[in-house]
């Protein structure tokens, strides 16, 4: 079972098997959130066990987070949604004229728009990096996100983007390191990047994408998993040595929404209900793609989280992310052949 926890030095992410019984109604634990007074073994609120030194589980004080990061300190509130919690999404083709995502600027502004209105203020954009259909320089990056931020600034939308990309599978191991720190998020010591699965299947190939990635010293946010193929047939069970060297799993919510076929539905709600997924992300594709994370909190208890899950899946998850990284780890022993 993957879950998240902290201890009394730092923020840690700790991976446990993928596939058991959910550990409590969430991922992260806050360590610094008190209510009341209680010991190790008490009950959490959401119905697990405390860790010992006073963890408390997910989504216990979220209202006494410090809301840290681009948004307070260039003075914006934070994104929310109608149930005012807080909304970044961390999967995003928003650039223009980069990949299957906005065509032009134009495109990229309406997009947006529609995100700030939704209640999304913060995101990743995350074009396709390393894709045969999408040629694109890494080293681009950063100026076109800084180029489209100038455009929102100046059309009065409240969005704050950051540089990221998707890894294109097949291309992860051409990929160096100078080229994975231009995409990749969080702290030094914890950088980590968003690394699609293929979606014929998690073979031998992806893992071997992980690995490389693991050594050169980036954690993984594993994209969409549910959206491979076979992946509850078999895919979940490959992914168990990533998942305990530290990987975590993103979930899209246009596979909640069911717009990825059954196979995928089935996936994100087992990845969901079970407590499997760090992470929900819209996934978005600005013109072809409208959906928005908004759509995730709803989409997130119809398969079974409860409304502090939903709310940690969709705000407090990515924002941990970002602030405090995915830390990589080597693998225990060698992955099966």
């Amino acid at each position: 079972m993957l879950a998240v926890r902290a201890d009394h030095a730092q923020q840690q992410l700790v991976a446990r098997d993928l596939v058991g019984v959910k550990v409590e109604d969430g991922l992260l634990v806050e360590h610094e959130a008190v209510v009341g007074e209680r010991g190790a073994d008490a009950p959490g609120p959401g119905g697990g066990v405390g860790e010992a030194g006073g963890a408390l589980a997910v989504g216990v004080c979220t209202a006494r987070r410090r809301e840290r990061g681009v948004n307070a300190s260039r003075g914006r509130r934070p994104g929310r949604y109608r149930e005012g919690v807080l909304l970044l999404d961390l999967h995003l083709h928003l650039l223009p004229g980069v990949d299957d995502g906005p065509e032009d600027e134009a495109a990229s502004l309406i997009h947006a728009e529609r995100l700030a209105r939704d209640g999304v203020h913060e995101a990743t954009v995350t074009p396709h990096v390393g894709h045969p259909w999408f040629p694109l320089d890494v080293a681009t990056i950063p100026e076109r996100t800084r180029a489209l931020q100038a455009a929102l600034d100046a059309a009065g939308i409240d969005l704050r983007l950051h540089p990221g990309g998707e890894i294109y599978p097949a291309a992860a191991t051409t990929l160096g390191a100078a080229e994975l720190d231009v995409i990749a998020h969080g702290p030094r010591g914890a950088r980590w990047v968003l690394l699609e699965v293929p979606f014929a299947g998690i073979d031998e190939a992806y893992l071997a994408a992980c690995a490389h990635i693991r050594e050169l010293g980036f954690g993984l946010l594993i994209g969409h998993p549910e959206r491979a193929v076979g992946f509850l047939r078999g895919g979940r069970e490959r992914l168990r040595e990533e998942i305990a060297a530290g990987a975590l799993l993103q979930v899209n919510v246009c596979s909640l929404l069911g717009r990825q076929g059954p196979e995928a539905l089935a996936g994100a709600r087992m990845l969901v209900g079970e407590g499997h997924a760090a992470v929900l992300a819209s996934d978005g594709h600005g013109g072809t793609r409208a959906h928005t994370l908004a759509a995730g909190p709803a989409a997130a208890r119809r398969a079974g989280a409860s409304v502090q899950h939903s709310r940690q899946l969709t705000g407090v998850n990515p924002r941990r992310l970002l602030q405090d990284g995915i830390p990589a780890r080597a693998l225990e022993r060698p992955l099966a052949a």
